[in-house]
């Protein structure tokens, strides 16, 4: 509809009465009554469209009469179905009144209902008209898909579908979502699933083969359907070499005897009979050595490589492949000379402080146990890796030793808050009157205190609203734990939580933090007496519902069972808990949360040796979803014991000797097994480091715990050591604070977030949403040249007549483009679809175009709203 008025122009500057009007423009109120457009609502069952239109009497007084409610396309040309809507309004009361209407046949997809527009009239010419998208008063829905973006093969993973209807965040209870999950193969399955009293449903994807699955969960209501989809990457079951030398050292001449252990890392099963390349490449990277060869059935490869007598020295790199597995191993290779005698460097005390003097003795014997007689000493001391502090030159006595006094520094400068502890070297180096040189270094702690505490929040960061736990660890600075040491800390909130750290230095304090930040200080009191002070600053999680999740230990045995405590806001009604294994779900389940509590148990099978990560999390009513987890680590029944007996404790040279192996398993029982033995000269015993349970380490452990990163300082250990010997101690108390040192640990990780698959459908369909406007955008931008043309044109026939041109200026200082713009503005009034005027952004008298801009079907700043449109103006 275009309606053109009369020109009235005395000034170019004044605005005239000129007025185009194009388009269906929302007016809500008629002569008689109105409607309350905000309050225009519509809901969809058994595929009829019903539409809520609250309308009240234009003057106060009773009124009836008729509206005409029409759904249509977009465009506002093919009506789809019509209802007419009775009213009487007894007085000034709004009263809701219901217009059934029939949905089009074709209406499938949710993005669809954007083509589509209920409008409301009364008939009358300039009289109520009201324009609203189907997009916004139809009910929707979405589907939700979250679950590991990597899956295993031959494991089953597990996946959460939610079903909520968007307007109120409700969940649709017994909801049928239909799942299908294609492999690359072409193959596909459809497994039906039913939601839950929160929307929620579990399906379970086995797969196979490594590659990409496509899952897709669909579901209808309301009329159409909304489906989601997601490409988890299968990928094959992970293996690990180790690669392993001799000695680490070598000479010219000598055989390098190399050996790899293949695994299947989760099943722990021999990767038997597969081909591996052994590579050694010098200190210069040049290739030296190259030898294909085939595991046993064990899974072991092993070879020898026989150093030149005249070779490049330096450190030697070794490198076995199989497939797309590799790993490597560094040894030296050095004309080094077997040490003549040994050097002892025995300190007084095992820490010191800034400014104490160090009080050392130096012990050189000869291999047979005898005093070395007149030796020399050189002694140079340092911090750290910085400049030397002290230089001494002396002479052994003749009980071979050497009474060393070295006065250490008292601190750099202005002592840091907390004081940052430093590490002394003393670097010792004997010769024999021969000039032959032993060297040994030692190291220690220089400390600002006798103790430090480390506080661990059982959450790594701070979670606002429930009780934290917060753990204390006292120990000097060896590491040692330091029992009785009273604690205060104070809080930002001015609260003081106050403890005594038991026999193994460990105490608890529970804290519930508010939204605001700060430090925590802290005051430790010795048992000697002596006060420390340390500050503590702790993340905090932001925004959400809080949530924490407990368990009764940190590690735990096959078969036994594990509780795990949720904890959670008193206005909680559900949390979802997923069991990640090695990063893979095996275990989904959504519980009730009673009075801000929710429990579970689980017995813990073979299946689930290894990284467990159990993460609870909590959708609010505003869709946010807050996750928090704890990580456990659960022991396989692996354990192999070897015991080692030679035939006589001591051989001549040049005799053989004999050593019996025998193998049994974690049951006394006997056991065939591969063994790996290593014969060494006492001369490198020492650098080889042989601790029993570092196989297990580098099998057993995710790679994310055997190379752990911490986020909380001063929280350090040796999280092997804690998994595979401390927690087994056979004294109850050293096993339980075992225990509680390992969930210090592993709270205090820097865990770096699994990868997730979480989609939403309604993220896809608002993009499909905005590609069905753009095209609208365009059609109705080529039907809006006529009417903007012949308005514009109108508009400089007036300026024309007041001589106003684009060679003059019109008024004081006003060019005519910018008179031109102004008065489009107010006078050429072109209404979208949705009853909404187009924003005219620019005009361009010498191209002949201008640039529009509509609101689009959403509210003003909504997500539809398009950008800038060029309109080609006719001549």
């Amino acid at each position: 509809m275009l309606l053109a008025l009369g020109v009235a122009c005395s000034d170019a500057s004044t605005p005239g009465s000129i007025a185009f009007r194009y388009g269906p423009h929302d007016h809500a109120r008629g002569e008689r009554a109105f409607v309350d457009e905000n309050g225009v609502t519509a809901d969809i069952e058994s595929g009829v469209l019903r539409v809520e239109v609250p309308i009240a009497s234009s003057t106060g007084k009773p009124v009836s009469g008729k509206l005409t409610v029409r759904l249509l396309g977009v465009d506002g040309k093919n009506e789809v179905s019509h209802a007419t809507l009775a009213y009487t309004i007894p007085g000034r009361d709004r009263h809701v009144f219901t217009a059934m209407l029939a949905l089009p046949e074709s209406l499938e997809r949710q993005d669809e209902l954007v083509d589509y527009v209920v409008r409301i009239e009364d008939g009358a010419q300039g009289g109520l008209l009201l324009t609203r998208s189907l997009w916004h008063l139809a009910p929707k829905h979405q589907v939700e898909l979250e679950g590991p973006a990597l899956i295993e093969a031959g494991s089953a993973a597990k996946y959460r579908v939610r079903a909520t209807e968007l307007r109120a965040r409700r969940p649709l209870a017994g909801q049928t979502l239909e799942v299908e999950i294609a492999r690359k193969n072409g193959d596909k399955r459809l497994e039906s699933v039913t939601t839950d009293e929160t929307g929620v449903a579990v399906v379970t994807v086995n797969a196979t083969e490594p590659g990409p699955v496509a899952l897709t969960a669909r579901t209808r209501a309301y009329a159409t359907t909304a489906e989601v989809s997601a490409e988890p990457t299968v990928r094959a079951p992970e293996k690990r070499l180790l690669l392993t030398t001799d000695k680490p050292i070598y000479r010219p001449g000598e055989r390098v005897h190399l050996r790899v252990l293949g695994l299947a890392r989760k099943e722990r099963t021999p990767i038997a009979k597969q081909p591996v390349l052994f590579e050694i490449a010098d200190a210069k990277g040049d290739k030296v050595y190259e030898r294909a060869i085939e595991t046993d059935a064990y899974g072991v490869a092993a070879t020898e490589f026989r150093i030149g007598p005249v070779v490049t020295h330096g450190t030697y790199t070794a490198t076995v492949r199989s497939g797309d597995l590799s790993t490597q191993k560094t040894f030296d290779v050095f004309p080094y000379a077997p040490p003549r005698f040994e050097v002892g460097v025995k300190t007084d005390r095992p820490w010191y402080r800034h400014g104490d003097s160090v009080r050392a003795t130096i012990d050189a014997r000869t291999l047979f146990g005898k005093p070395l007689r007149a030796g020399k000493v050189r002694v140079e001391a340092s911090l750290r890796d910085g400049p030397l502090f002290s230089r001494t030159l002396g002479e052994l006595d003749a009980e071979g030793r050497y009474q060393l006094v070295v006065a250490l520094p008292r601190g750099r400068g202005p002592r840091p808050f907390p004081p940052d502890d430093e590490v002394a070297r003393l670097r010792v180096i004997v010769s024999d009157v021969t000039g032959h040189e032993v060297e040994e270094t030692v190291t220690f702690p220089v400390v600002h205190g006798s103790v430090r505490l480390t506080v661990v929040p059982e959450g790594t960061e701070l979670v606002p609203g429930v009780r934290n736990e917060l753990w204390l660890f006292t120990a000097d600075p060896l590491g040692n734990p330091v029992p009785g040491v009273a604690v205060k800390l104070k809080t930002p909130e001015g609260e003081t939580l106050e403890a005594r750290t038991d026999a193994h230095g460990q105490a608890t304090v529970a804290y519930t933090p508010s939204r605001r930040t700060g430090e925590l200080s802290s005051e430790v009191v010795t048992p000697s007496g002596e006060t420390l002070e340390q500050r503590f600053s702790f993340a905090q999680r932001a925004g959400g519902e809080p949530v924490l999740v407990r368990t009764d230990k940190a590690v735990y045995e096959v078969g036994e069972r594990v509780d795990v405590e949720i904890v959670a806001s008193s206005g909680a009604k559900h949390v979802h808990v997923d069991w990640l294994n090695e990063g893979q779900a095996v275990d989904m389940r959504t519980l009730k949360v009673e009075e801000g509590r929710a429990r579970f148990t689980r017995q813990l099978d073979a299946a689930l040796s290894g990284d467990n990560r159990i993460e609870a999390s909590i959708v609010a009513e505003d869709g946010t979803v807050s996750r928090f987890g704890r990580t456990i680590f659960v022991r396989a029944r692996s354990e192999l014991r070897v015991d080692v007996t030679p035939r006589r404790p001591t051989y001549a040279p040049g005799e053989t000797a004999r050593v019996s192996f025998r193998v049994t398993d974690e049951t006394g029982a006997p056991r065939a097994a591969a063994l790996g033995v290593h014969v060494v000269d006492r001369a490198v015993a020492g650098l080889v480091e042989m601790q029993p349970w570092l196989l297990r380490t580098h099998f057993e452990l995710d790679s994310a715990l055997a190379r752990p990163r911490y986020a909380i300082a001063g929280m350090h250990a040796d999280l092997a050591r804690l998994l595979f010997v401390d927690t087994l101690s056979a004294d109850p108390e050293t096993q339980a604070a075992a225990q509680r040192r390992s969930q210090g640990v592993l709270a205090a990780l820097d865990r770096e977030s699994l990868p997730r698959v979480e989609r939403r459908s309604h993220v896809e369909t608002e993009k499909k949403v905005r590609a069905r406007l753009d095209a609208h955008y365009q059609r109705a931008a080529a039907e809006l040249a006529e009417p903007l043309g012949r308005g514009v044109q109108a508009i400089i026939d007036a300026l024309h007549r007041v001589g106003c041109s684009p060679i003059r200026f019109c008024g004081k200082y006003r060019t005519f483009d910018t008179v031109l713009l102004a008065r489009a503005r107010e006078s050429v009034l072109l209404a979208d679809a949705w009853g909404k005027p187009w924003q005219i952004v620019s005009i361009s008298v010498r191209e002949r175009t201008s640039v529009v801009r509509p609101k689009g079907p959403a509210r003003p700043g909504g997500r539809e709203a398009a950008g800038p449109t060029r309109v080609s103006l006719p001549s």
